[in-house]
């Protein structure tokens, strides 16, 4: 979408600020990489150019990349003023990208990233279908990876890396990658969007969340090794839980059952 046109000022009139939307747009009509959006940002900034809430929310890397797959908690509250800051900035403590080749991450439109939060956090939600992009979206990197496709999302096969979610979308032959990043961890917040749930598969097929015990046990050996395991008791069975397998094995029957991990509900989560 190419950047609104801006009335032309009189000298001596004072100059008109940027809005997010406006630098956006902006970044996008020029195909600025993330280092040239951020240096304009810094720039404008300086020149006192950008409104408060100006903060460009870009993707960033998962491979071979300095940038962090989290949101920078002060940014929420448009308050970051750390030129380049290595984490993305959002208006909300959740958001959704996509990718096709797990280097460039773009950003999916609120009305979007609010129906992936939504799905993402029932755990019963094996396969959801992503419709269409609508004329909302006036992204064109999104537009030209999702193009006009009805995508499959494999919520069933999400992968963890620490508190970022990646889960496979396909269409077709094609297989591309979502993720769901939340906001830094803060010594002196709790926030919903990086607070979660952890569930266990019965006997029925049926998701069940863990005792409170031992949800807490869970995440707290899931916060200091995410790829390691831990022991739980539950009535009179001990259980070995394995992160990388996001199973549970019954100690005394060697029975394995999956688990999930996932957000506290959409509902209350922002």
């Amino acid at each position: 979408m190419a950047a609104a046109r801006r009335p032309v000022l009189c000298s001596d009139a004072e100059p008109q600020k940027f809005s997010h939307e406006e630098l956006k747009d902006l970044v996008s009509a020029l195909s600025l990489s993330k280092d040239k959006a951020d240096l304009l940002t810094s720039r404008l900034k300086e020149k006192c150019l950008l409104m408060k809430d100006g903060n460009v929310a870009l993707s960033d890397s998962c491979q071979g990349s300095h940038q962090i797959p989290e949101i920078c908690y002060k940014s929420v509250s448009g308050t970051c003023e750390v030129a380049g800051c290595s984490r993305l900035h959002s208006k909300i403590h959740f958001h959704w990208q996509v990718t096709n080749d797990c280097e460039i991450w773009y950003n999916f439109p609120e009305k979007y990233v609010l129906f992936l939060e939504q799905h993402f956090c029932n755990p019963e939600n094996n396969l959801t279908i992503l419709q269409r992009l609508d004329d909302s979206c006036h992204d064109r990197g999104l537009l030209s990876i999702l193009k006009c496709h009805i995508w499959e999302i494999g919520f069933k096969y999400t992968q963890w890396d620490n508190n970022c979610a990646y889960i496979p979308i396909v269409c077709q032959n094609m297989e591309y990658y979502i993720r769901r990043l939340c906001t830094e961890r803060e010594p002196t917040q709790k926030l919903r969007a990086n607070r979660f749930i952890w569930y266990f598969q019965n006997d029925l097929q049926k998701w069940c969340t863990f005792d409170h015990t031992n949800n807490m046990r869970l995440e707290d050996a899931y916060q200091e090794n995410p790829k390691g395991n831990v022991t739980i008791w539950a009535n009179v069975a001990i259980y070995r839980v394995d992160f990388s397998e996001m199973n549970q094995k019954n100690v005394s029957t060697k029975k394995i059952r999956d688990i999930r991990r996932r957000p506290l509900p959409f509902a209350q989560s922002h």
